[in-house]
């Protein structure tokens, strides 16, 4: 006897990602972006080192967005065009609003940041490997 079991059971699993007025897809009930996690994954991260970056997102919930990218790129890719169309819109606009002064000091400041920050990392994982998440208090 095999318990019932048909062979013809499908189950789907919900994809716990919503929009909002903007057009930008999240995780639901968080501020988490599918393209921060798309980056992540593309950076090499693992779905257990995305939860120590953001300790609020059940892991269940990052293997299901991340089951939804790998399923249907065509559709991530373009979504992530038109993220990287409109942040580069807002970028030129408040381009165009700022000092040139002030925008070659933020630009200055921001390159030694990312200089400074490159080759360190502060969160170790179970001995694999060591994950820097700059955006979490404490990991500067």
């Amino acid at each position: 006897m095999n318990g019932g079991y048909t062979g013809n059971m499908v189950r789907t699993e919900r994809v716990p990602l919503a929009e909002n007025e903007a057009g930008d897809l999240y995780v639901e009930g968080s501020r988490v972006f599918q393209e921060d996690l798309v980056d992540l994954y593309r950076r090499g991260y693992s779905p257990e080192e995305m939860a120590l970056a953001y300790p609020g997102l059940a892991l269940a919930d990052l293997y299901a967005v991340l089951a939804y990218v790998l399923r249907h790129p065509a559709e991530v890719e373009a979504y992530l065009k038109r993220q990287g169309v409109r942040a580069r819109e807002a970028e030129e606009k408040t381009r165009r609003y700022r000092s040139s002064d002030l925008r070659k000091r933020l630009d200055a400041s921001h390159a030694a940041r990312v200089q400074k920050e490159a080759p360190s990392c502060a969160a170790k994982v179970s001995g694999q490997r060591t994950v820097r998440f700059p955006w979490l208090p404490g990991q500067k």
